[in-house]
């Protein structure tokens, strides 16, 4: 039983550092869905590196434990062990390259190689690939709902933001906006948004409902700053 135990344990050890890393690095991307031989292979890499990084503490600690029925006798070890090689490292890791990555998906162009190695990729459709430029620092957007007219105008202003949110592929784009704002269109039929609603006010838009989706630059809307 305790050598079965030992083995549990050793297979958790072995692979949920590297699946912390993989999940992590993809989380809220815009990028493509990966196949469960991908999340696999991706994962025993992932792990395969932190183990050969960290291999003189697990050298170490097989050295201290002796044989596998004496484990119980030495929890502070492996608590320390579990919870910087099994939590703290993949972690930071896994955090790091999602950062990496979401900059260089970000950038123009493709990937670089050593980026795509690591999982880097292009968005699935145009709206991704718009998201992935404004999912960080927010943006300010117009809204367009089918069935607009001149006479009889459907535009919905407002601020994404760290509040808001947006269906990514293979879900519906909807969209929620976190701030509501007024819509201006001049003789040129060129849209901008005049005044933020006071106070804040959320809105959901179907996917359904949308015909359209503008972005504005920063710039655009420097007046609506807060």
């Amino acid at each position: 039983m305790m050598n079965t135990s030992v083995a549990i344990l050793s297979a958790i050890a072995l692979l949920m550092p590297g699946f912390i890393i993989a999940e992590l690095s993809v989380a809220r991307s815009a990028r493509g869905s990966r196949s469960d031989l991908e999340l696999a292979l991706r994962s025993l890499s992932y792990t395969l590196l932190v183990h050969v990084a960290f291999g003189f503490w697990t050298v170490h600690l097989v050295a201290t434990i002796g044989k596998p029925d004496e484990w119980t006798d030495h929890w502070g070890a492996l608590t320390a062990y579990g919870a910087v090689v099994l939590l703290v490292v993949p972690v930071a890791l896994g955090t790091g390259l999602n950062r990496y990555l979401a900059r260089v998906e970000a950038a123009d162009g493709p990937p670089n190689l050593f980026a795509a190695a690591f999982g880097a990729g292009e968005a699935r459709d145009a709206f991704d690939f718009a998201y992935q430029r404004w999912r960080r620092e927010g943006g300010w957007v117009i809204v367009e709902m089918i069935g607009h007219t001149d006479e009889k105008p459907r535009l919905v202003g407002g601020i994404y933001g760290e509040r808001s949110a947006v269906g990514q592929t293979p879900s519906p784009h909807d969209v929620y906006l976190e701030s509501l704002c007024t819509v201006t269109v001049n003789k040129d039929r060129v849209r901008s948004l005049a005044d933020r609603i006071v106070p804040d006010q959320g809105v959901y838009i179907a996917a359904a409902q949308i015909a359209r989706i503008d972005l504005l630059s920063s710039d655009a809307s420097a007046t609506l700053e807060t």
